[in-house]
């Protein structure tokens, strides 16, 4: 049995102080996931390809939707193999800032919203 570091944060409403690790495919999934957009791209010592760096990405006043979802995609096929044992639909929406835009990320696993992340 393959198992990961728990790492759901605190304030994550699924968030369980008594967990060390998860054998859970779908909870590895949103792990990685997790990883994948909270990364930059180069901070993985030996991996400089692993990260999305979405907050830099922010600053590109011209985001392209679909060359993110691409990017996520390209990540998330790479990175979390488990996600193959899933249908997984990312829906984008982007919100423009006075200072700087607000993109969202919705994920959808089996036709059920699972998590969202916000970058700001």
């Amino acid at each position: 049995m393959i198992q990961e570091i728990y790492i759901r944060p605190i304030g994550d409403p699924k968030y369980n102080e008594d967990k060390l690790d998860v054998s859970d495919e779908y909870e590895m999934l949103y792990s990685k996931i997790l990883m994948i957009l909270s990364t930059k791209k180069g901070e993985v010592l030996g991996d400089p390809n692993f990260g999305l760096s979405l907050e830099e990405q922010l600053f590109t006043f011209d985001i392209d939707e679909g060359k993110l979802r691409e990017q996520v995609f390209n990540q998330i096929s790479l990175y979390a193999p488990e996600s193959g044992k899933f249908k997984l639909k990312l829906e984008i929406k982007r919100f423009r800032g006075s200072v700087r835009d607000i993109i969202l990320l919705d994920f959808i696993v089996d036709g059920r919203k699972s998590f969202g992340v916000m970058v700001k």
